[in-house]
């Protein structure tokens, strides 16, 4: 069942993040965090983030594009261009987490 809901939340990050916007991250967090108002709710959040920014970042290397970005990414900022794409894994998954976090500490834990 576990799995089943994790699969669930990765395939709701990947549809949030390529039809939608980068904004979805949080909100699917926050919403996940309200309806499953358990303790390893962040986590599971922050995990789902991360596996669909990895699958869509996989999806996304396979384009013809890809790489000329990276190199563009590596001329704009002083690392680089897979360091620039690690960075935005991480955020994601700071969204997800935070995100759930905040609504996990103002809407509490369902009662045991």
């Amino acid at each position: 069942m576990r799995a089943l809901r994790l699969l669930l939340l990765v395939v709701a990050f990947c549809a949030g993040l390529w039809f939608v916007a980068w904004w979805t991250v949080p909100a699917i967090a926050a919403a996940y965090a309200l309806v499953w108002r358990r303790r390893g709710a962040a986590l599971e959040a922050m995990l789902a983030a991360l596996i669909a920014a990895l699958v869509l970042l996989v999806r996304q290397s396979t384009m013809p594009g890809f790489g000329p970005l990276l190199s563009t990414l590596s001329e704009i900022f002083p690392v680089p261009g897979l360091a620039v794409a690690g960075i935005t894994l991480l955020l994601w998954m700071i969204l997800a987490y935070m995100s759930a976090r905040t609504v996990a500490g103002i809407v509490g834990r369902a009662p045991a």
